[in-house]
């Protein structure tokens, strides 16, 4: 990772993996959005890939595009360079400065093409995006001190029945981890009830501080859910 005068440089090199069957039940200028990674040295900086496999409007309907996806980019500019490779001999360059805009990318190919019989795109019926390039920002005026935080909640399906039921509570709380760098705070995750459906909540004990950016990204493996989120205050859900 490199810091050119005023710049932050970050390469990367991903991959993301879609499943033939989840992108054919799509409906018209649906998509699926890909596992969030975070440009570490760029603060609260994520990116992931978006998937259309017809298109993202009626004029790309009948193509299939990715999209390299930007989360923060709304607040700062930042240049991407990057080559996107979709199956043997498909390779293609882009450059794109973000800004308004959070998602840029290129056409992979026709949507029948992607579809057909013997597709060159699918191996064990997944298909496999690769992306190589750089993501480059403008240093802040003010440093930031962060902490990188991970956890992993398993939990039984008896115990999500059991939310909200009989004498059961509405939600249903994870173990509390401790952020060392930062004396004093700690963060878990809640499960809420909410109408007929359920929350995440992450929940962070500030000690000290008064107010705490955090930027995080959830995944439900089991049913191949990915999505981010991004928080300023003393509390936090989605």
């Amino acid at each position: 990772m490199e810091r050119l005068f005023n710049k932050i440089i970050y390469p990367f090199k991903t991959q993301w993996k879609f499943k033939k069957a989840d992108l054919m039940n799509l409906a018209e200028n649906g998509y699926l959005t890909g596992k969030y990674f975070y440009a570490y040295n760029i603060y609260g900086l994520q990116y992931s890939l978006l998937i259309y496999p017809n298109g993202y409007n009626k004029v790309t309907s009948g193509e299939t595009w990715a999209l390299l996806y930007l989360n923060a980019s709304e607040e700062r500019e930042i240049f991407a360079k990057f080559t996107l490779e979709s199956a043997e001999n498909v390779s293609k360059s882009s450059s794109f400065l973000y800004s308004d805009e959070i998602g840029f990318g290129t056409m992979i190919c026709k949507t029948e093409e992607l579809f057909e019989e013997n597709s060159k795109f699918f191996v064990n019926d997944e298909i496999t995006i690769k992306v190589k390039g750089t993501l480059t920002a403008k240093h802040p005026s003010v440093s930031i001190v962060s902490y990188p935080i991970y956890m992993e909640w398993k939990i039984c399906r008896a115990d999500l029945w059991n939310i909200g039921r009989a004498d059961f509570k509405d939600e249903y709380k994870s173990k509390v981890f401790n952020a060392p760098s930062f004396f004093g705070i700690n963060y878990s995750l809640t499960l809420c009830l909410n109408g007929a459906g359920l929350n995440v909540h992450l929940n962070l004990g500030l000690g000290n501080q008064k107010k705490i950016k955090a930027v995080a990204d959830f995944s439900v493996d089991s049913a191949n859910l990915n999505w981010a989120a991004r928080f300023c205050g003393p509390t936090f859900a989605c």
